[in-house]
């Protein structure tokens, strides 16, 4: 879409009602009032932005995030929609892909792109790679160019093998595997690779590391979630007329015929709209639905199973870090972001974020256990933050942070925006976007899902 967008909405729009304001709704949103809809979004909370929020530390007076959220250039996409809001120069991307690993011997290895073409661009960097010996390198690198040219990543053989499984088939050692393989898949697919569907997998590798030479240029929002994306959201889509209804919840949906005829609010507020739009996570959409709707295909999206993170942020009394982030292996400690450093805060010492994927082996773990463990690590891996004394500790949990790519699965639960019912579509980053759990796919599934109402109904109003 290009940046001119229309002021007004047309006397005969037809209208749509969005549930949920994550970045899912919100990208419908904007497409369908950019194609002259009017349309009315809900979400349940006073805020919008779903899992992507931040929210003030009262004793620090620092805006923390709900998760650390990192995106790559080839998440097109969600750039488009943050640049258009206005919000993109709160974000920092990388020029080139540089990703920096450390083991907690103070050993520091580095990964990164170089003028070369294409998937050839971070091949010197690996050669140089010190978590690998010479012969796991040649094997990967084997590897990766299988992968590059796998033409049908979907293939049922693929789907229904682990990731771990197919590497063991290629040659690859545990050791590969942990340091190496596990390295891209924890984050992006936050699971272990014994636990995601090849077919997933090398769709991770092929968009990133075998994409363009600059589809893996990492970048993060500078400032808090809700100041880069929740707040200029809102308020662009206020100021275009999308009108936003928050803090209130639908707790029914009103269906006859073949079509859904109204929504019913918390406050027994009713909505009626031409079209409408799911952009809630699957568990909430089957709280939803009627037992006769559970009935149709919609009934799949009770079938996901989720994964958990679980973020640390940790205030010391001086400084310990100069990095801005960086990468563990063999530890905890996964990703480790230097908020000081990233946000440029004016304040003493330094904070810290962790962010573990793949966190159920941690979920268990209470508040104090998790502090032991994740500070006795950073003990051992940033040897200045043993002098130093913890200020401040917060953890913060996300059961079902994102749903699982699991190998074997006997139904397609990723369900396509259109739905057995007329007027009724579906986003959200579990939808069938070919995309994993990530912001991009969020976006996508909205736009998806708002092309799917314009192709529908014509060529919009």
């Amino acid at each position: 879409m290009d940046n001119k967008f229309p002021n007004k909405i047309s006397l005969n729009a037809k209208s749509v009602a969005i549930i949920g304001g994550g970045l899912a709704g919100v990208a419908a949103a904007w497409m369908l009032h950019c194609s002259g809809y009017k349309v009315v979004l809900i979400e349940k909370r006073p805020f919008l932005g779903g899992r992507a929020y931040s929210f003030t530390d009262s004793a620090t007076g620092v805006e923390v995030d709900n998760g650390q959220h990192v995106f790559m250039r080839c998440f097109s996409e969600y750039i488009s929609l943050v640049k258009q809001v206005g919000s993109f120069d709160k974000t920092k991307l990388q020029s080139s892909m540089n990703v920096e690993v450390r083991d907690s011997g103070g050993n520091i290895g580095v990964l990164s792109s170089s003028p070369l073409p294409s998937y050839l661009s971070f091949l010197p960097s690996f050669l140089f790679y010190r978590y690998l010996s010479i012969n796991e390198k040649i094997k990967a690198i084997l590897v990766l160019l299988k992968i590059k040219f796998i033409k049908n990543i979907q293939s049922e053989d693929l789907q229904n093998i682990s990731f771990k499984d197919w590497l063991k088939n290629n040659n690859q050692s545990e050791k590969s595997i942990r340091n190496f393989w596990d390295l891209i898949i924890l984050p992006t697919l936050n699971d272990h690779s014994s636990n995601v569907t090849t077919s997933m997998a090398l769709m991770v590798f092929k968009t990133t590391l075998l994409g363009d030479r600059h589809a893996s240029d990492i970048g993060f929002a500078q400032y808090g979630l809700s100041t880069v994306m929740g707040t200029p959201m809102k308020d662009k889509l206020v100021d275009c007329g999308v009108s936003l209804v928050l803090g209130k919840q639908v707790l029914d949906l009103k269906h006859s015929k073949g079509v859904i005829r109204e929504l019913k609010l918390s406050d027994g507020q009713k909505i009626k709209a031409d079209f409408y739009i799911s952009a809630i996570p699957p568990f909430a959409l089957m709280s939803l639905l009627p037992d006769s709707l559970k009935k149709t295909e919609l009934g799949l999206a009770g079938t996901h199973d989720f994964s958990p993170i679980i973020n640390a942020h940790i205030w010391y009394d001086k400084t310990v870090a100069d990095f801005e982030w960086t990468a563990f292996i063999n530890s905890p400690l996964q990703y480790v972001f230097n908020r000081s450093v990233i946000s440029n805060l004016d304040q003493e010492g330094t904070y810290l974020t962790i962010s573990i994927s793949g966190a159920s082996e941690f979920w268990s773990k209470t508040k104090e256990q998790l502090k032991e463990l994740l500070v006795d690590e950073l003990n051992k891996c940033l040897p200045l933050t043993a002098s130093a004394k913890i200020k401040r500790f917060i953890i913060i949990k996300e059961q079902r942070a994102t749903f699982r790519n699991l190998p074997g699965a006997s139904i397609n639960n990723r369900l396509k925006s259109a739905t057995p019912l007329d007027n009724f579509y579906l986003a959200g980053d579990w939808t069938d976007t070919g995309w994993p759990s990530t912001m991009e796919g969020a976006v996508i599934s909205g736009n998806l899902a708002a092309k799917a109402i314009i192709a529908r109904d014509g060529s919009g109003n």
